[in-house]
């Protein structure tokens, strides 16, 4: 009989969470498991989706979902032949965690992957004590962020690392399709993230400017979007840097940009572990990130790039300067990046970490 493995995520977007859940829940049905994948129709998840042949469920969440008879009853009945159910957002947590009161036989893992403390409230004593099975972080300092506000709250032996993994073999056999607004004539440089606070692209805007004063030839291409894209369009026409900066939308295929790029950015105020930043180094390019615990993990200080301050562009702009004046070091770092995934970051280690995990609780 096969494992039965059920995944939850009701979240209407697509991140990192989502990416993560859709490519474990891809893993299993493609090694054999009776996998049903619990999400929102109509969401980025379900029509992402529609392609494979995953068995759907549906269902809205809110953050007080967990009080609603209906939607406890709702998910209970979907889950009922599961034997795991791995988790993604604590509304999905709280949800499931209270409907399994009716089903103490499945097992649940919660996978965070934001440095953000949990709340030592009454509910999440009472899941993390008595339905909360496992929890994976997907870093040292996610792991660390969980019990930072009640040592009590996870039993450390409940939590597991598993690491975003890297999978060349499918990055690999992607096609790279030409872009129109590259400049063939400069080094790329390259961010991926949403356009929000968080990501700090404010920052690499004015290590830009600095770089462009100073005669440097370059390209910065950010990639993605978000609600701060006329902010930082706005930054970018006010100081003349159209002809270097470039917002570039959301990109389907991430190779396309990477394939051209000569150096890879990250400024973020926080991160759980970048999935961006791990694929970005899989591919062999050098990483200019900011100094905070997760990015660390990552990238070795003046191994494989350097880490720097989130609130200063000259310092940034300077390290940029160096890493491209020096092809020699440039390309040591990128050599240094690729080791590093390969042996760190593999999808293929942490798929079976995941796999060993998710067999322990059968």
């Amino acid at each position: 009989m096969k494992t039965k493995v059920a995944f939850m995520n009701s979240h209407e977007g697509w991140g990192g969470g989502e990416k993560w859940h859709f490519e474990a829940a891809c893993y299993f049905y493609s090694i054999g498991y009776d996998v049903t994948f619990i999400c929102r129709h109509g969401s980025v998840l379900h029509k992402k989706l529609l392609d494979k042949e995953i068995f759907c469920q549906f269902i809205k969440v809110t953050n007080l979902s967990f009080l609603n008879p209906y939607k406890l009853f709702l998910l209970n009945s979907l889950l009922k032949k599961a034997s795991v159910l791995l988790v993604n957002s604590p509304a999905d947590n709280k949800l499931a965690g209270v409907s399994t009161l009716f089903n103490k036989k499945l097992k649940i893992v919660l996978r965070r992957g934001m440095p953000h403390p949990i709340k030592p409230s009454v509910l999440n004593r009472w899941l993390f004590r008595t339905r909360i099975n496992h929890v994976i972080a997907n870093s040292e300092t996610v792991k660390e962020s969980l019990n930072s506000r009640s040592d009590s709250l996870i039993p450390k032996d409940n939590i597991s690392i598993i690491y975003n993994g890297f999978d060349i073999e499918a990055y690999n056999k992607k096609s790279v399709e030409p872009l129109q607004f590259l400049n063939e004539t400069a080094p790329v440089l390259v961010s991926c993230g949403r356009l929000v606070e968080q990501k700090n692209h404010m920052l690499l805007l004015r290590a830009a400017k600095i770089l462009k004063d100073k005669g440097e030839n370059f390209q910065l291409i950010i990639v993605g979007e978000g609600a701060l894209h006329e902010e930082l369009e706005s930054y970018i026409s006010k100081h003349r840097l159209n002809d270097v900066c470039v917002l570039s939308g959301f990109m389907e295929n991430i190779k396309d940009i990477l394939n051209c790029a000569s150096l890879f950015l990250l400024p973020s105020f926080y991160e759980g572990s970048s999935n961006a930043l791990i694929e970005a180094c899989g591919v062999g390019l050098p990483a200019i990130v900011s100094n905070i615990a997760s990015n660390s993990e990552i990238v070795d200080d003046g191994v494989n790039g350097f880490l720097l301050p989130i609130d200063k562009p000259e310092k940034w702009a300077d390290k940029i300067s160096e890493l491209l004046s020096d092809q020699k070091k440039l390309s040591a770092f990128g050599v240094n990046s690729k080791d590093k995934m390969m042996s760190d970051f593999s999808i293929l280690v942490n798929r079976k970490k995941l796999k060993e995990l998710v067999d322990s609780l059968n």
